[in-house]
């Protein structure tokens, strides 16, 4: 039959130099971008985190997020993204007595707090890769 096709390139020469024809075009993420999305240091503490969630407009809706910093730091969760994947179930035995509300909102947020920090580090990986072929 037909030889495979290569992987399609960006174009060197014309108006869209620099641009990929296709997303299946872009390189694999290298091990240390994979690194940084992983990395603990890229995303909050989880005590300061609970607090931008009290002082938001849940807090002022009357959810108490603050009491739970203690609980979640004394299990080893430092960081927001370690309780992005908790369960319902997981969580609520971390933070004993917890409304069930309050429990799905921290996860709610959390995974979205996750989710907000690794578009930001892919934007950034994807700029300096750019800066990098021109």
């Amino acid at each position: 039959m037909y030889p495979p096709q290569p992987p399609l390139t960006p174009s060197r020469a014309g108006p869209s130099r620099g641009k990929r024809s296709s997303p299946m075009a872009s390189p694999p993420m290298a091990s240390s971008e994979a690194d940084e999305l992983e990395a603990p240091s890229s995303y909050e503490p989880i005590t300061e985190w609970l607090q931008k969630l009290q002082d938001d407009t849940y807090g002022k809706d009357g959810h108490l997020f603050t009491v739970y910093g203690p609980d979640l730091r004394a299990r080893g969760y430092m960081r927001v993204h370690q309780i992005a994947e908790l369960t319902v179930e997981e969580l609520s035995q971390v933070c004993i007595g917890i409304a069930e509300g309050t429990l799905r909102v921290i996860l709610k947020e959390a995974k979205r707090h996750v989710e907000k920090v690794q578009r930001r580090i892919k934007k950034e990986q994807q700029q300096r890769r750019y800066a990098r072929s021109t």
